[in-house]
């Protein structure tokens, strides 16, 4: 029996650290941003505060401008990335809760 060889080619691919470093960096930046935005609006809410409209403004410009902060990540995958799963889903999801309650209470007390 004739057995004839073959080449095998394995390619690594992986990213730079500096790359992971900044990725993570964002990822932890919109958390931080989400949470403080959402921490004002929480507290405006139970301390019945008047709601103005530039904290309204802020959080939809949040919900909007992240997808900007999303794809400025180095080397930035089609959307459903593993980062996505961790921080921009997420985010979107909580601004846009944030938001809408604003508005609502902001609508009450009116």
């Amino acid at each position: 029996m004739l057995t004839l060889g073959g080449n095998d080619l394995t390619i690594s691919v992986s990213r730079a650290p500096a790359t992971l470093i900044f990725a993570v960096f964002i990822m932890l930046l919109m958390w931080t941003v989400t949470v403080l935005a959402l921490a004002l609006a929480a507290k405006l809410i139970r301390t019945n505060a008047s709601i103005d409209t530039p904290l309204i403004s802020l959080l939809g410009v949040l919900l909007f401008a992240f997808t900007a902060i999303r794809n400025s990540m180095p080397n930035a995958p089609a959307l459903g990335a593993l980062a996505d799963y961790l921080s921009y889903f997420w985010c979107e999801v909580a601004l846009g809760v944030g938001l809408v309650a604003l508005l609502i209470f902001r609508i009450r007390r009116s």
